[in-house]
């Protein structure tokens, strides 16, 4: 029994160390090479301790097997750790950069919602978008008097005025990044947003201004993934469709 006793904690090691080695056989699951060394250096350590228990190996040299445990075991939780470390790191910066390229990509939809209230259709080129933003006004409508009156409509008291104002000098296009807009940000310089606008058939004889703008992954998170050693998916982030009247993001509003 005392033999017994002396067993139950490094064969509960044992045992721990064969649970993580045989997580790696679920193939929906695979885990990464350091968590698999984690469990051979446990299923290591025990079958030492369980040797020694059992005086097969010379308790003498206990300290000998100690360090041939001990320091790879070190090594392995810095590993570990810094793995985790680069990961959150990864992830910070990932996140940071897309929700830099969302901004840019929200403010390219207020300027083609501003040029399509001026000339009823969106804009298919960055230069004539910037122009139109420096240069260009949109109508400002007023209305005097409630339209819901009938009374008051027949007596000709409701009136709807319209005045245009530069586009600069609205409210939400006082910081806006004009000279930044068709850049992709994180990008090799010279790297632009794709732009494009049209018409899209909605009906019979009807059509409907459509707009789209976007970046691929790779544009701005290459050498993130470079410096990472990962594999930049091919996938883009946009605002608006093509296919779709809409003026959405890709990304979840």
């Amino acid at each position: 029994m005392i033999l017994v006793n002396k067993l139950i904690i490094p064969v509960l090691f044992f045992l721990l160390g064969a649970l993580i080695l045989f997580s790696n056989l679920n193939p929906d699951k695979p885990q990464s090479v350091w968590f698999m060394l984690a469990g051979a250096i446990l299923v290591l350590f025990s079958l030492f301790w369980i040797l020694i228990t059992l005086q097969v190996l010379n308790g003498k040299y206990w300290f000998i097997y100690a360090m041939l445990i001990t320091i790879p075991s070190l090594l392995l939780a810095y590993r570990n750790y810094a793995t985790i470390a680069d990961e959150l790191d990864f992830k910070r910066i990932e996140a940071g950069r897309f929700e830099v390229v969302k901004q840019r990509l929200i403010k390219i939809r207020e300027a083609q919602i501003a040029y399509k209230l001026a000339k009823g259709k969106y804009c298919n080129s960055f230069d004539e978008l910037i122009e139109f933003i420096n240069n260009g006004t949109v109508p400002v409508i007023k209305q005097i008097g409630n339209i819901d009156d009938s009374v008051a409509v027949a007596k000709g008291l409701v009136r709807i005025d319209t005045s245009w104002v530069p586009v600069i000098g609205k409210a939400y296009f006082v910081t806006f990044p004009v000279d930044s807009l068709r850049w992709v940000p994180f990008a090799m310089a010279g790297t632009e947003f794709f732009l494009d606008a049209g018409d899209l058939e909605t009906g019979e004889n009807m059509t409907s201004p459509v707009f789209v703008a976007e970046a691929n992954y790779k544009d701005f998170l290459h050498d993130l993934y470079k410096n990472y050693s990962r594999i930049v998916p091919d996938s883009t982030i946009r605002v608006g469709s093509m296919e779709q009247v809409t003026t959405n993001g890709s990304w979840r509003e």
